[in-house]
């Protein structure tokens, strides 16, 4: 197990958790939100892309080697 609640084998990586359920959710919301206004909201949209990019980016970063070597040496209280 990773840091981050992920399993990683060579070649697969499963991914879960928090940042999954709450993209799926802001993006159903969305949709919804898309659908029944028929209308883009401009500023809620780049507001649902900036929240659905800021998570993706931190997923993909917390599976780094980098940060994996930084975080084990950050103490635990």
């Amino acid at each position: 197990m990773n840091l981050n609640g992920t399993r990683s084998e060579p070649g697969i990586q499963i991914t879960g958790g928090l940042t999954t359920v709450t993209t799926v959710l802001v993006l159903t919301l969305w949709l919804v939100k898309l659908f029944m206004t028929r209308r883009l909201d401009r500023h809620f949209s780049i507001a649902v892309a900036l929240f659905v990019t800021s998570g993706v980016l931190s997923s993909y970063v917390s599976t780094t080697t980098w940060w994996l070597q930084l975080a084990h040496r950050i103490p635990a209280k």
